[in-house]
């Protein structure tokens, strides 16, 4: 039974015992399965968190709470308001007095901003059974690009004036009158940061002192909440946007953070991000997540930090997603692929000591990170590494001309579209990329060579987003490409339509999504992507690919990606991914990932090592582990 179904046969059962008038109610279990057959053994039961008995006394919790305060019954479209049980399971785990700070990691598409109007609405039914006298201050800090989707949830959901939410869009705005005369105050991390560093400096010593002038409005006034969506951008505890927002939270009764990837890079990116929601010192302080060690886990830090959060898996809410890696030999000259190859060999010749200078060591890195992106550039056109973004943008002419030098990737992913297209539910394909410059020359690549294709471009500089988005999940365009950035539209976009038009066929919306190269080193924003159309409302199966080059450097980030990802699930308690040996953390981002990259033979194929040569390579590597030695410590190794 479809979700929503279900909720809707929960709140008739709630009318016929006498429960009726509730605003909103959670989704009900499945039904019980028949007991089997006398003469077949007895299947046990499988265990359920929460039962249905469980589910009705929290609904019925949260509905009397709330439903004479801030909430709406219905939304703007007519239909009916209810929560998901994990949404209301994260409003009762943020609501206890004694907890001041708490982080949300809750999957993408799992519905943050309504768990944050959720928030807001029982803070408000507090105030109003405390009959405080004064108006209510909730404070918001949220990534520019998700501006719209908040004031239209809030809007929404919440009863709210037209003066109540204030949304600042400069620092002129942020004013002790404007502030006063509304409920919300939404601003984004920079405008707020740059209101810290007017009146506060930083000293030789590195800590923050406050200036000589007046403290701005907004570290003035005292809220009643302070919620910071993706919260792990404020990881880096010394930089002026985790500072600013630590002051802020100063003055803010309760704080709460949410975010999909609670971990980037470390385990001590959780002690920026304490720091910010002004968490107990234990957890501002990056050697307590560390024991000291890069890479090894503080387990007694993580067991006494589950107190103030709580976790929640999308995908137990969403159809089926499939991976597949497909692969292409770059179709390269002579000249080319020597040139490629010479890269490589020169990455593998840098090794940056222990005891290299900090100054040294920086030099080599550039060096590294400049072989990576020359390494990414040239499948997709050997022309691409000497031009900047900036020139590309500015001339289309360019674009249109280094895409007739295809380097393979570019023919790769019109053969991959068209294999999506034979598909029964092939229709809407998302194309996302790490370079806006890879998605330019695919654009012109595939106005040039399948003129049939409907193809639309998303990046930073577009200003009707939503427009974008209504084009691209249109009745009449089923069969459209998004050409989509990670960077623009890894946050903020839900391109799923209705579950009545998926179930109808009207409108199957859009279901695959490929990965054109230019990989990350941190999974997140592939994570973010995947989210835009892998979220609550999605009834189909999504499939998502990676086109990538067999020994390439994208498909060595691919095997840190997931190295990394073992720390975000040792945070939840799976330990699972871990390993015996740390390395250098400076070899791990860009030195590992070119020691696993091939070379190219003249025909572009990758040249596997000689047998031996593996066989080498892995006694060198066992033998380096036993001399690191293993102390029976769990150790996170990104390679």
């Amino acid at each position: 039974m479809p979700m929503r179904d279900r909720a809707l046969q929960l709140r008739k059962e709630i009318r016929a015992v006498g429960m009726g008038g509730r605003r909103f109610s959670a989704p009900l279990s499945p039904p019980p399965r028949p007991p089997p057959p006398a003469e077949a053994p007895e299947a046990p039961e499988e265990p359920q968190k929460i039962t249905s008995t469980e589910r009705e006394k929290e609904a019925g919790h949260v509905t009397r709470k709330l439903r004479q305060g801030l909430l709406r019954s219905h939304g703007s479209d007519g239909s009916e308001l209810l929560f998901y049980t994990h949404q209301l399971h994260a409003m009762e785990r943020v609501d206890p007095d004694e907890i001041e700070s708490f982080l949300l990691s809750y999957g993408t598409g799992a519905g943050k901003t309504v768990i944050a109007a959720g928030i807001i609405a029982s803070c408000y039914r507090t105030r109003m059974l405390k009959q405080t006298e004064s108006g209510m201050k909730i404070c918001i800090s949220v990534p520019p690009v998700l501006r719209s989707q908040w004031n239209k949830v809030l809007s929404n959901w919440l009863k709210l004036g037209s003066s109540s939410v204030l949304e600042v869009k400069r620092g002129d705005d942020l004013t002790f009158a404007n502030i006063q005369e509304a409920t919300i105050v939404l601003l984004t991390p920079k405008l707020l940061a740059n209101e810290f560093q007017d009146a506060f400096e930083k000293t030789p010593s590195g800590r923050w002192r406050r200036k000589d002038a007046p403290l701005p409005p907004i570290f003035s006034y005292d809220f009643d909440r302070l919620i910071i969506d993706e919260v792990h951008g404020l990881k880096n505890s010394k930089i002026p946007l985790c500072e600013a927002h630590a002051e802020l939270a100063k003055r803010c009764a309760k704080r709460v953070g949410m975010t999909a990837t609670t971990i980037l890079s470390s385990m001590a990116d959780l002690a920026g991000e304490s720091k910010a929601l002004r968490m107990p010192a234990r957890f501002r302080d990056e050697n307590a997540w560390t024991d000291g060690e890069r890479g090894v886990v503080n387990f007694e830090t993580l067991q006494a930090f589950e107190k103030y959060k709580d976790e929640f898996d999308s995908k137990s809410l969403a159809p089926p997603k499939f991976y597949e890696t497909v692969y292409f030999r770059p179709t390269l000259s002579l000249e080319a692929i020597a040139k490629y190859n010479k890269v490589v060999k020169q990455g593998l010749s840098i090794h940056i000591a222990k005891d290299e200078s900090e100054g040294d060591a920086e030099k080599k890195l550039a060096q590294l990170s400049t072989a990576v992106r020359i390494l990414q550039h040239i499948p997709v056109s050997p022309q691409l590494p000497l031009y900047v973004a900036k020139q590309l943008h500015e001339s289309p002419e360019l674009v249109a001309r280094i895409a007739d030098d295809d380097g393979g990737a570019l023919a790769a992913m019109l053969a991959l579209l068209r294999r999506i297209r034979e598909r029964e539910t092939g229709g809407r394909v998302i194309v996302t990329a790490a370079f806006t410059t890879h998605l330019k020359v695919l654009h012109a690549y595939l106005n040039k060579h399948a003129p049939e294709e409907q193809v639309l471009y998303f990046d930073a500089d577009v200003s009707d987003r939503g427009g974008m988005v209504e084009d691209f999940l249109a009745d009449e365009n089923p069969r459209c490409i998004l050409l989509l950035s990670l960077g623009a539209g890894g946050q903020g976009l839900d391109l799923v339509v209705s579950p009545e038009k998926q179930r109808t066929g009207t409108n199957l919306g859009c279901t695959s999504i490929v990965f054109f190269g230019s990989r990350q080193y941190t999974a997140s924003m592939e994570e973010q992507a995947e989210g835009r159309i892998y979220r609550i409302g999605q009834t189909m199966p999504v499939h998502v690919y990676h086109l990538l080059v067999r020994g390439g450097v994208d498909e060595s980030i691919g095997k840190l990606q997931q190295e990394k990802k073992g720390l975000g699930k040792a945070v939840k308690g799976d330990f699972s991914h871990f390993a015996s040996n740390t390395g250098s953390v400076r070899w791990k981002r860009s030195g590992g990932v070119l020691r696993s990259c091939l070379l190219l033979d003249e025909h572009g194929a990758s040249i596997v090592p000689h047998e031996s040569e593996v066989k080498i390579r892995k006694a060198k590597e066992e033998l380096f582990a036993r001399k690191k030695g293993c102390t029976g410590k769990l150790r996170h190794v990104a390679k």
